[in-house]
């Protein structure tokens, strides 16, 4: 799936204005130094956390897709030749229901994945105290691994999901196209054939990949929205005032940036997960077969999908976030002045 966070509280600074003047003498008065301190309740952070994930899953859902088909070919047999030639090839010979393939999943799935990641990171954010890289990477982390315990299934079910083909082209042997497994047959097909450990199959596959890249992402973020305040804002605003589109480019930047840097540990992950050709007994074995049987280029594949998706995606997700909270369920806002 896509991966977003919160915004860090205000600081401290405050705003120095001039008085009007009046007729006896020129006044210059200085505002008293103002602190805001924003409260959210846990079952807030969850709710938000839980919608914001399920909306901006549903915008992004179809470029996942088209990374799943693109990670999982062989070098030497690709069907795809590359981001728009697969989009042009499923929507001309499978239709746009295509691109959804696996959203049920994610419905299911993304609502208790989003809602452990959020509390999570504010939870341990909260209790780190301070606001620099390592605290925001520290939470990040946490994050990552609360959300895995629920998006490790999705994905799993997920991805199967995707990479079904039901085109013409793709026939059994008696001429038919092959029917189409439902989430829910995929579920009972993996929990008849291994088991409880079947749904958390690339789990540690999982955390190699998005732990950094959460890592990552939330650093760039946090600090980028920071030092925009900094420097387009003279009268000291905190960064919970950058304008709304401003937070957006940031956290696209950010996640795409994050997206490339972890593009290899993802193919490996989504091959173990999907289990079509490849056959991984662990993340260091599917590195080194990659490597052995494909070449370094094979590890970027579908990045250009995947730096799209989760790139749009953590915008959205971000942006759903902040503007829930804004009206959710449970926030408390304190203005305190010091002179």
């Amino acid at each position: 799936s896509s991966n977003s966070h919160s915004s860090p509280p205000p600081n401290d600074r405050g705003t120095i204005a001039s008085a009007p003047e009046n007729n006896s003498s020129s006044v210059v008065s200085i505002t008293p130094k103002s602190k805001t301190k924003v409260i959210d309740s846990l079952t807030n952070q969850l709710l938000c956390g839980s919608l914001a994930g399920l909306l901006s899953d549903a915008m992004v859902h179809p470029i996942d897709t088209v990374r799943a088909r693109m990670q999982t070919q062989v070098s030497s047999n690709a069907q795809y030749k590359s981001t728009t030639h697969a989009i042009r090839h499923m929507f001309s010979h499978e239709g746009p229901l295509a691109f959804y393939k696996g959203f049920s999943a994610v419905a299911l799935g993304t609502v208790p994945g989003h809602g452990l990641y959020f509390a999570a990171y504010e939870a341990v954010k909260k209790s780190l105290g301070a606001e620099h890289e390592g605290v925001w990477m520290i939470a990040g982390f946490a994050a990552d691994v609360a959300g895995a315990l629920a998006w490790t299934p999705m994905d799993i079910i997920k991805q199967r999901m995707q990479i079904q083909r039901s085109e013409k082209g793709n026939m059994t042997a008696d001429g038919k196209v092959p029917v189409r497994l439902s989430s829910w047959k995929i579920t009972k097909d993996l929990w008849h054939s291994e088991g409880a450990r079947g749904f958390y199959r690339g789990f540690g596959a999982g955390i190699a990949t998005y732990a950094p890249f959460v890592m990552i992402y939330f650093a760039l973020y946090e600090r980028s929205k920071i030092l925009m305040a900094d420097r387009y804002y003279a009268d000291g605003r905190s960064p919970l005032q950058l304008p709304f589109y401003t937070c957006l480019v940031l956290a696209a930047m950010a996640g795409a940036s994050s997206a490339l840097v972890t593009c290899p540990f993802d193919v490996v992950k989504t091959r173990m997960q999907t289990r079509t050709v490849h056959h991984y007994n662990h993340l260091l074995h599917g590195v080194q077969t990659i490597a052995r049987e494909e070449g370094l280029p094979a590890f970027f594949k579908g990045s250009v999908p995947r730096m799209v998706w989760i790139g749009g995606g953590t915008a959205l997700t971000m942006g759903f976030y902040e503007a829930l909270k804004q009206i959710g369920y449970g926030r408390t806002v304190i203005e305190e002045e010091e002179v």
